[in-house]
């Protein structure tokens, strides 16, 4: 559990109010466990972007302020942020996303004003899996894999692009990040035979297979599902995250949809397509997806962390 800094308030934190010598923790799913507490109350000003990649000035509204759940639990609190608040390597990504227009020799501004968009996007409160973090994960896996692409800035455009759109009552998601990428890459002026090539890669992630057997298209969606090969404690964070994107939905209803999911991927004779990927995580994604199976056949809630009825499968 990485530490964001001990005897220091988040960023953004109220002015004037008094704050004693604290811990503050970072979980995977937005959570801030604070220790030696003293304070009865807290309050916390964060805003929904990743704060290390752009400062983003405290709103005057406080309306607007982000809301967040406090339980005061064996003398502690915990905070459960409503929306993804802070995402550590931010310059990282960024640096990643200037290099790669570099090739292009797209104009800074223009470049930079596109990112801004993606990562609005990538930060809106109703996604926990699907932020910025998965799109860092999936650029590490296909640096992996680099040596096996055809087309590499392709595979790295889509890795940006492919969950631009994503709203988990709508099925067209896929259609619309497709289209959003060939209009903003176009303004860009990149040229278009990489724009086909990302939209088609994007179009198969609707339904994780690869169109006429492309190989770009097998690497980025081994990149796009090799959490499902994650260690146990990962595993579960993936899966806790997963269930909040669909908390709209009744139990029932998310354990049929998710059994459903799982289940074509346990049938697939391989679920990864890379000699590297199916060697390091297939037998792992296959004991990690059996285990899924059995908690949510069990009709139990699945969430290790929260005892929320909405977030139970």
């Amino acid at each position: 559990m990485p530490t964001i800094g001990p005897n220091v308030m988040p960023p953004n934190h109220h002015a004037g109010i008094a704050h004693p010598t604290i811990d503050w923790f970072l979980f995977r799913g937005h959570t801030l466990l604070i220790k030696k507490l003293t304070l009865s109350y807290i309050e916390l000003s964060l805003v929904p972007c990743p704060l290390s990649l752009f400062p983003c000035p405290l709103s005057k509204d406080k309306g607007q302020r982000t809301k967040d759940k406090r339980q005061r639990t064996n003398d502690k609190l915990q905070i459960t942020i409503s929306k993804p608040m802070i995402y550590e390597n931010g310059l990282e990504l960024k640096s990643s996303w200037k290099t790669l227009l570099q090739q292009f020799q797209v104009a800074p501004q223009a470049g930079c004003k596109l990112l801004l968009e993606l990562v609005q996007a990538y930060s809106r409160g109703d996604r926990f899996y699907h932020t910025l973090e998965h799109v860092q994960a999936v650029l590490n896996s296909l640096d992996s894999l680099k040596h096996h692409t055809e087309n590499l800035p392709a595979l790295q455009l889509a890795a940006w692009f492919h969950d631009v759109i994503y709203d988990t009552r709508a099925k067209d998601n896929e259609e619309k990040s497709a289209a959003y990428a060939v209009t903003a890459l176009n303004q860009l002026g990149i040229p278009i035979n990489i724009i086909d090539d990302v939209a088609q890669i994007i179009l198969d992630t609707k339904h994780h297979q690869a169109t006429g057997n492309n190989q770009d298209s097998q690497i980025f969606l081994d990149a796009d599902l090799a959490i499902l090969g994650a260690d146990d404690i990962e595993y579960r964070f993936y899966a806790q995250k997963i269930q909040r994107e669909y908390s709209w939905m009744s139990r029932e209803q998310y354990r049929q949809g998710r059994t459903a999911v799982l289940g074509e991927l346990l049938q697939r004779e391989h679920i990864y397509h890379t000699p590297e990927m199916a060697a390091k995580l297939e037998e792992k994604a296959r004991l990690n997806i059996r285990g899924e199976l059995n908690v949510l056949g069990m009709k139990t809630g699945y969430c290790p962390f929260s005892q929320r009825a909405e977030f139970a499968a």
